[in-house]
Parts: structure tokens; sequence; C-alpha cells
């Protein structure tokens, strides 16, 4: 998730086209996720997950619209 950005982007453009936009952050590091969660506020839904995603994919079956690998 490093701080945030294209978390706010699609939160951003969530709100201007009146759409609901949940977003699921994860990283390793717990500071970036903060970050990264306070970032994206203006999003209807953020679950923020301190985990290293090449070790532990914990996340519910479910589908995502969007995944951003940075």
């Amino acid at each position: 998730s490093y701080v945030g950005h294209w978390s706010a982007q699609f939160a951003d453009w969530g709100l201007k086209s009146k759409r609901r936009v949940d977003i699921d952050l994860m990283d390793i590091s717990k500071d970036a996720v903060q970050f990264a969660t306070q970032n994206s506020q203006k999003s209807h839904q953020v679950n923020s997950h301190v985990q290293d995603v090449l070790e532990d994919w914990s996340l519910p079956e479910k589908a995502f619209d969007v995944v951003i690998a940075d």
C-alpha cells in the first residue's frame, strides 16, 4: 500500500462519480498501512491488513475489480 496514493485516487474518483469504493490496503509495514489508511479516509470503506502478501494471503474469498501491486 506504501502511502496510499492509488487508494486515495480511487477514493477521490468514487466520491466524484458517486460510486461506492471499497479499498483493501496491504503492506508488511505497520507504519505504511497506517499512513495509507489516513490518506484513503475519503473512501466509503477502507480495510487495512499488515501482512506480507507473498507469504500470507489471508483475505476472505472475494472478487476484486482492480488489483494494484506496486
